[in-house]
């Protein structure tokens, strides 16, 4: 009888696992790629692992100099992904064109993991590439300096993971090298808040200039609204043009009440004759 009750509970928790990797299997026209914490991206309508965008800075890698939330160390590769869905075979290819263009280091060494430690690393790359992709479209300006980046990213990965595999510590020629990549990576941190800072200004100038013509109409201006008040017009009130009436306009009318809701109709105070 015991034997019965335990075994059930187990039975059940067995059968929820077979059941759990069929509802994670991509679909046939998806890649299988997996975010850092060893989840599957979601599919189309599915959810997704529940990360987070990069902070106040705008477009990935935004915040202090080389991008990150407050201008941390690890620019928009600490920055974790949204969920998205995982990419098709064509989106694929794209992602595998760019990168060993612009990120050969990585990408080599990408293909020398095995197949598990791929999977980790994949979702991260092809976040990556698809922030990039719509920076492209939205801010050619600001791509530039994140596509430079993403070029001294691969610099340093390729130093540095040979390093770290081999469990030792860099030899001078390797910190000099690694010294060098990130003073560049820090200079296109500052190119960045500089295009940043450059753009507060103009928009600063042309909001100033804004301000400065306003003061200079400020009695035509009054004298426009005066006109507009003695036609009944901009009171801040909803209108309505009248019909037939050359476009002229009149308030809008309150909705009619319901019959139920009309007010009764006070007795005359006439007397009535017998």
């Amino acid at each position: 009888m015991v034997a019965l009750v335990c075994a059930a509970p187990l039975t059940a928790l067995a059968q929820a696992q077979q059941a759990q990797p069929e509802q994670q299997q991509p679909s046939p026209d998806r890649i299988r790629v997996r975010d850092g914490d060893g989840r599957d991206l979601r599919q189309p309508g599915g959810p997704g692992p529940g990360m987070n965008m990069p902070g106040p800075g705008g477009g990935p890698g935004g915040g202090g100099p080389g991008g990150g939330p407050g201008g941390g160390p690890g620019g928009m590769m600490d920055a974790r992904p949204l969920p998205f869905e995982a990419p098709t075979a064509e989106e694929w290819d794209r992602c595998e064109a760019f990168s060993k263009e612009y990120g050969p280091k990585r990408w080599a060494i990408l293909q020398s993991l095995d197949e598990e430690r791929q999977q980790y690393i994949r979702g991260m790359v092809f976040w990556r590439f698809r922030s990039l992709e719509r920076l492209k479209n939205t801010d050619p300006e600001m791509y530039q300096i994140h596509l430079k980046r993403f070029g001294i990213d691969d610099e340093i990965f390729g130093i540095r993971f040979p390093i770290r595999q081999e469990l030792r510590a860099p030899t001078q020629e390797e910190m000099s090298r690694l010294k060098e990549k990130a003073t560049a990576w820090i200079d296109v941190g500052l190119e960045e808040r500089e295009l940043r800072v450059q753009r507060l200004r103009e928009m600063l100038k042309r909001e100033e200039d804004y301000l400065a013509s306003e003061k200079n109409g400020r009695d035509a201006a009054i004298a426009e609204r005066l006109a507009l008040i003695e036609q009944g017009r901009g009171m801040g009130l909803g209108m309505r043009r009248r019909e037939g009436e050359g476009g002229g306009f009149a308030p809008l009318l309150p909705p009619p009440r319901p019959q139920s809701q009309q007010p009764a109709t006070q007795p005359s105070a006439q007397p009535t004759a017998p």
